[in-house]
């Protein structure tokens, strides 16, 4: 190495050692941001071990509350309508001065039609002047969908007891004529089936947590400990069960599904809190009764579609997976392919023989074709194996 420098021209040092500069200089702006990085993750590790974990934001306590017209006098609040009017105004000028300036469009098509199954509620607004000499000549109407927010009532059940007026000797029992309590399936439960099948919507339905539901239930003055609450969540899904199992049922009874399998992170009771572990939700669908069932298990093995179609008997159509290979092979079952993942594995091998796999893709959209037709015309299932059998069998 030495007597290669030696051998070397000034000028070639010179541009060496440049080179050499040039290449310490990239490594330290590498450093310094492989360095700012984790010092950034440092800073957010420390946050998340030692910093505040509520999210719930602080104001200022040196900020002024909202006034909202609680405590003003009816001189202000007529002069606060004045303001209101004048800003109304204001944004009615600039709208139609926009709309002045915005270039010409075609006909307004006109409103969207209200729902015809709501109920009407009419409200008649009569004139304030003496109608008594003039005569109604027709009517001006004016719809629009107004919101009632849901009320909570209690529902109180009076039977009223009936004894035999000759009932007159204690010792003798006597006959007592009382109506039957409806059965709620819910035993002693206060909560009704509507407010149980409410909060059951909000929470799986729209996505509302309990703890917000709680918050919703405090703004109209009823308290109800969050540990209640899950015990209604539980009695409604322990019914919903029995309406699960039904639905298993019907699905399982057709001689053809489709399966499939997706992944979802289930949290860990068991171990640390917040832990998750990855879960399988598997999809059975039945196309021709156009029903599906969900069934989670804790792992993605051939055993749990297995031991779900035991009794199973027809078409299955699922996708490459190997865990479906013990069903395949089953006396009884026919096993039917996806073309979606074959032509997946197509699309992946585009880079390899780009010719060759667009011949192999243009071959598969014939039979994308022909269902995209039988979609468009609406074809029944018998409809669609006739034109199957005709269009869609090999040709090569």
């Amino acid at each position: 190495m030495l007597n290669a420098l030696e051998s070397l021209s000034k000028e070639d040092l010179i541009a060496l050692i440049g080179q050499k500069d040039v290449l310490l200089k990239e490594q330290q702006a590498h450093y310094t941001e492989v360095l700012q990085q984790k010092e950034s993750e440092i800073a957010k590790l420390r946050r998340m071990l030692f910093g505040q974990k509520r999210e719930r934001f602080e104001t200022s306590p040196i900020q002024l509350p909202l006034d909202f017209g609680q405590t003003l006098s009816e001189q202000e609040i007529k002069e606060l309508e004045e303001l209101i009017n004048k800003k109304a105004e204001l944004v009615k000028q600039q709208d139609d001065k926009a709309r002045d300036t915005d270039r010409p469009r075609g006909p307004h098509p006109g409103r969207s039609p209200l729902p015809k199954h709501l109920t009407v509620q009419q409200l008649v607004l009569e004139p304030q002047e003496d109608t008594t000499d003039m005569v109604l000549i027709g009517n001006e109407v004016t719809d629009s969908l107004q919101y009632e927010p849901s009320r909570f009532y209690i529902q109180r059940i009076v039977r009223p007891k009936y004894a035999p007026k000759s009932a007159n000797v204690i010792d003798e029992p006597v006959h007592i004529a009382i109506a039957e309590l409806p059965q709620s399936g819910f035993g002693k439960c206060i909560a009704g089936t509507g407010l149980i099948a409410q909060i059951l919507i909000d929470k799986y339905c729209d996505h509302l947590p309990l703890y917000r539901q709680l918050q919703r239930f405090k703004r109209e003055g009823i308290d109800i400990a969050p540990a209640t609450m899950d015990h209604w969540v539980k009695l409604g899904m322990q019914r919903l069960e029995l309406l699960y199992e039904y639905q298993k049922s019907i699905v399982l009874k057709s001689n053809y599904l489709q399966v499939d399998e997706t992944t979802i992170k289930v949290l860990d009771h068991d171990n640390k809190k917040g832990k998750t572990h990855l879960g399988y939700f598997w999809a059975y669908h039945d196309p021709l009764g156009k029903q599906a069932f969900f069934s989670y298990e804790p792992g993605r093995g051939g055993k749990y579609p297995t031991t779900m179609l035991s009794d199973f008997k027809g078409y299955l159509q699922t996708d490459g997976y190997a865990g479906y290979e013990g069903l395949a092979q089953r006396e009884g079952v026919v096993h039917l392919a996806c073309w979606a993942h074959v032509r997946r594995k197509f699309e992946e091998s585009l880079s390899y023989d780009k010719a060759l796999v667009e011949t192999g893709m243009a071959l598969i959209q014939e039979p994308y074709a022909i269902e995209r037709h039988m979609k468009e015309k609406g074809l029944d299932s018998d409809q669609t194996k006739e034109l199957r059998l005709k269009e869609a069998l090999p040709k090569y």
